[in-house]
């Protein structure tokens, strides 16, 4: 099948298994009230499989979870993933441009084991590649049923890379309902549409379709409100110095959901191009980043009538990235290409053994194969072709819960992890020299490295409203640096009060965090030059102490209140002097929302939203003098954005209206720089965005 054909089918699937207006019930409760249908109590015994793999309430489940509902989504607006994850409490983002990267605890980039429909998304970190992690955003919103964000390692459940935490996105599943089309247009060029159908031919089957199309001109901004004086001598006197239209984005999402009695199957497909910054601003349209992925998946799931829960999976999926660049000097030719195929099959088996005890056994197989990182530019003249070799891992992995008393229980579990011998060859040469090639071979795991992380927690729950936990957890990640072939480590302990009860809940935490075996910058004489340069070795290590509370209430039917503070404070264990960079001490997050009915027929929900992110330092390097450093940037100034949203819905015909403003009072945000986007001053946010949407549910 031809990718390039993949949005057409799509859309076409949509169509067919739209559901007609007359076919759903007319006993849908479409009050004000409905909008917070279920209380706070209620909603804490919504039962969620990503934490355990196995449904559990969010009072008994041994974790640091925030559940998103497809009713909270349309609450604010929302009209990307990106800006619906800058409320989550605890996370902040920072857009590199080619990059989003999420922070939580400290830690920013990479770690965060993403999940559509339980399944594992194509791997964030292939050794070789540097393919960004932008393209987990690329789903429709109006796709999403639900959000299971977990903080906290994750490896023990789903293995390697899940180091900060695990992101479980539902956008199909035996209770989605309804279809529905959304239209929207905003201020620079930003336009949307997307359509979702349903269908159950069953109580036991069903398909879903999801197909959206986004457009955005991006960022308008001048370079040298961002540049120091001497970044902006030294560029090429035809460089562009407005970023207009330079970091445009084109994305399509499609996919294709169907279960027949537990039997699933689910296409993805997405396709995201858009420009980003490197070293210099652009003479033409900018450097274009074109990213692909696709990914197929298959399973089966059965319960039997004693409560013993199997289920299996096998995916494939595909992720190819290129871009050709327009930077540095007029007529700068190149490439990048970078692709690699994941192959997975995971079968696991959940069983209760006697009273008060479950079981959860599984084995998971995955390959990488046919990774492949290749690039040649004129400016810098410098060209690399990188092959990796086929990457096996085997791990077997089991957790048991036990009730000790009535309303204690421990669990307790582990991951070993077994990963095969391979090679990764590269070679490096001047583009204008191509027979000066220096070959480098690396070889990983030559004795089939074997890794273990446990992990244990305990829950007493004395009622149903109210349970205190404790956890231990650890997880391991791939580095990104080639040469580094120990994986990084991260232990976590984490104290939780959980309280729920009709109109109010909260949740506090405390949690000390240890990462290990990182990339750290290390400093090494040059013989030849008398100068210091800089390396990397994986000796780094950092620590982060922090608390975090959330609070929800519904003091009203029709009124829905939210908000988080986080306080964390991250150290470097071997640079004690020199503060940790992208690691903001402190967050904040507040989201309000009102549904009143003004007639019969309509409903009119007000909401508001704002994020606080406390100041940043930039990275730091090595200078060539001992023991100097220097920071890339300058810090990055706190910042506090909010957006606003009005939604008109007309219940008897479906019609809808949606007016949403982000960054409504037009901050001047920045994100700090790195060595990529070197822009002094830091990366530039978007400035204030309103959006429009219109849109009909049947």
């Amino acid at each position: 099948m031809n990718a390039k054909s993949l949005p057409l089918i799509i859309i076409f699937m949509s169509f067919v298994f739209a559901k007609p207006a007359d076919a759903f019930d007319n006993d849908t409760d479409n009050s004000p009230e409905a909008l917070f249908t279920m209380s706070l109590e209620e909603l804490s015994n919504v039962q969620i499989s990503s934490a355990a793999k196995h449904e559990q309430n969010l009072g008994s489940v041994a974790g640091n979870v925030t559940i998103i509902t497809r009713k909270q989504i349309a609450q604010y607006g929302c009209t990307t993933l990106e800006e619906l994850f800058a409320y989550v409490p605890g996370v902040f983002l920072v857009d590199t441009y080619e990059d989003q990267l999420i922070g939580m605890r400290g830690t920013i980039g990479g770690g965060v084991q993403f999940l559509v429909n339980n399944v594992p998304v194509h791997p964030a970190r292939t050794k070789g590649l540097s393919v960004p992690e932008r393209s987990r955003f690329n789903i429709p919103i109006n796709a999403i049923d639900r959000i299971e964000i977990v903080r906290g390692p994750k490896s023990v459940i789903y293995g390697n890379n899940a180091f900060l935490g695990s992101v479980n996105i539902i956008t199909a599943s035996k209770d989605s309902q309804g279809s529905s089309i959304r239209a929207g247009v905003g201020t620079r060029t930003t336009g949307h549409g997307s359509i979702r159908t349903t269908h159950h031919f069953s109580s036991d089957a069903f398909i879903v379709t999801n197909a959206q199309a986004y457009h955005t001109d991006g960022i308008n901004r001048y370079v040298g409100d961002s540049m120091s004086d001497n970044q902006l001598a030294d560029l090429h006197p035809n460089t562009k110095l407005n970023l207009d239209k330079m970091l445009k984005q084109n994305h399509f999402n499609g996919e294709i959901y169907g279960n027949y009695k537990g039997l699933w199957t689910d296409l993805r497909y997405s396709k995201m191009d858009y420009g980003f910054y490197a070293f210099t601003p652009g003479f033409d349209h900018g450097t274009i980043l074109n990213s692909n992925t696709i990914n197929l998946s298959a399973g089966y799931f059965k319960t039997s009538k004693k409560n013993v829960q199997l289920k299996f999976y096998s995916a494939f999926s595909r992720e190819t990235y290129d871009f050709e660049p327009d930077w540095i000097k007029p007529n700068t030719t190149g490439y990048q290409h970078q692709h690699s195929n994941r192959g997975e099959l995971e079968i696991s088996v959940n069983s209760p053994l006697w009273h008060g005890s479950n079981l959860l056994i599984g084995y998971n197989l995955q390959g990488i194969w046919d990774a492949q990182n290749n690039y040649t530019f004129t400016s810098p003249d410098y060209s690399n072709r990188t092959q990796v070799g086929n990457v096996w891992r085997n791990d077997l992995f089991s957790q048991l819960e036990q009730q000790l008393f009535k309303k204690v229980t421990l669990s307790a579990g582990i991951r070993v992890s077994l990963l095969s011998p391979f090679t990764i060859e590269k070679l490096n040469f001047p583009t204008s020299a191509p027979s000066a090639i220096s070959k480098q071979t690396l070889k990983h795991a030559q004795n089939n490295e074997l890794y273990w992380v446990p992990r244990a927690a305990i829950v007493w729950q004395p009622t149903k409203q109210h349970a205190i936990k404790g956890i231990y957890s650890t997880a391991i990640q791939n580095s990104r640096d080639i040469s580094l072939t120990e994986p990084e480590k991260i232990q976590s302990g984490e104290l939780i009060y959980w309280f729920a009860f009709q109109k109010f809940s909260a949740q506090l935490s405390g949690f000390m965090q240890q990462t290990d075996r990182l990339a750290r910058r290390v400093q090494s004489l040059d013989e030849n030059t008398g100068n210091y340069i800089e390396l990397l070795d994986n000796s780094g290590s950092y620590q982060t102490l922090g608390v975090e509370m959330e609070v929800s209430a519904t003091p009203t039917k029709s009124l829905c209140l939210n908000g988080s503070v986080t306080l964390q404070d991250t150290k470097d264990l071997h640079h004690s002097k020199i503060e940790v960079g992208n690691s903001p001490a402190w967050l904040a997050k507040f989201k309000t929302s009102y549904a009143f009915r003004p007639i019969n027929n309509d409903i009119i929900t007000i909401s508001a939203a704002g994020q606080f992110v406390d100041k940043m330092k930039t990275d730091w390097q090595w200078t060539d003098k001992e023991n100097k450093w220097m920071r890339i940037g300058n810090d990055v100034p706190a910042w506090f954005i909010a957006s606003l949203n009005i939604k008109y819905q007309h219940v008897k015909s479906g019609l809808m209206f949606n007016l949403h403003g982000s960054n409504v009072f037009n901050r001047d945000v920045r994100y700090p720089t790195n060595e990529l986007v070197n822009f002094k001053g830091g990366s530039f946010a978007q400035g204030r965005r309103l959006m429009l949407t219109t849109g009909l549910d049947w």
